[in-house]
């Protein structure tokens, strides 16, 4: 049996396979240093501790790039891990906000459900409230989901291509961004009327491209001028389409374009606003799975200046046949 143990330069530990509390005082410890630290095998396999010469050229050789791809992958969960505990905590947040969950310990199903109800019957408006705010989460953690699949499998998944209205999609991603207190944050502007997006119904597979607006928006909503709309436009020519969404959002340099679909690319006017770089390569990303292409053509004559930021007319256009 062979046990590994990663330390850092200080000798913290930062990584290891051993279960706790396993006694490993009679294995054999074998060394090796690494760029950032050491890895230590600990071992009762004495053919490999023979064999330590070979064993140090291997984990010289390829030690630094396993431990690469484990660092990237574990930095992967951690976001993934992060974005599902924010989604956990807002809806904890809701919910106890309209129902003291205080009451519910040492209490049977059908105790709960009789403070619920309590609850429903003096305050129906919220209760609505709460489920459409819940449906609208139930969005976010799909689209949450799907992005990991997209950016981990590829070409791998499995897509349900069929005819969709592009309109409807749009409108039904739209409604998970919009403010209960506000209105609208993302004001939609459709230059084309839901006729023309019903009789030239797109081929498409409606859960990644969803997921690939749901992203768009997603970004949308942090880099948009605030009280500004979003307009799109819609056309068909030989069998394929064009559609073309325009917004007043933070500027995009030139030497910027070739990158914003890279992933954890974050351009230089989008630094202060929060984000990781994922959303915009999911959306190429999705995209690119139904043989759709996507790219940004900013008018850079169109400037706007608010609140210290500089904004600009980006034009996106999201192409691919019918």
């Amino acid at each position: 049996m062979t046990f590994y143990r990663r330390k850092n330069t200080g000798g913290e530990v930062t990584a290891t396979n051993i279960p706790e509390n396993f006694d490993i005082s009679s294995y054999t410890t074998k060394e090796f240093n690494l760029g950032d630290g050491k890895i230590e095998f600990i071992t009762n396999d004495l053919e490999l501790v023979k064999r330590s010469k070979i064993l140090r050229k291997v984990v010289e050789t390829s030690g630094p790039i396993v431990i690469s791809i484990q660092d990237n992958f574990i930095n992967q969960i951690k976001e993934h891990s992060h974005t599902l505990k924010r989604l956990q905590g807002q809806l904890k947040q809701k919910i106890e906000g309209v129902v003291d969950c205080k009451k519910f310990p040492n209490k049977n199903h059908s105790e709960q459900r009789e403070i619920v109800s309590n609850e429903i019957k003096s305050d129906v408006k919220t209760i609505a409230d709460v489920l459409i705010y819940l449906r609208k989460r139930i969005l976010e953690i799909d689209a949450h989901i799907a992005s990991f699949e997209i950016i981990h499998m590829g070409e791998e998944i499995q897509l349900d291509i069929r005819p969709h209205n592009i309109r409807n999609i749009i409108i039904n991603i739209l409604y998970a961004f919009e403010d209960e207190s506000r209105g609208t944050w993302i004001k939609p502007s459709f230059q084309f009327t839901n006729e023309l997006a019903e009789t030239n119904k797109i081929k498409l597979d409606y859960k990644t491209v969803n997921t690939a607006f749901y992203n768009f928006f997603d970004n949308a909503i942090k880099y948009i001028k605030p009280s500004s709309d979003i307009r799109f436009f819609l056309s068909f020519q030989d069998g394929e389409f064009k559609l073309l969404i325009t917004m007043i959002s933070l500027r995009i340099e030139q030497e910027e374009l070739a990158k914003i679909f890279d992933l954890r690319y974050r351009g230089k006017n989008a630094e202060k606003v929060e984000g990781l770089g994922i959303g915009m390569y999911v959306v190429k990303k999705a995209l690119e799975l139904n043989r759709f292409s996507i790219k940004v053509n900013p008018d850079y004559s169109h400037m706007e200046h608010f609140q210290g930021k500089q904004y600009i007319l980006n034009q996106f256009e999201i192409s691919g046949r019918v």
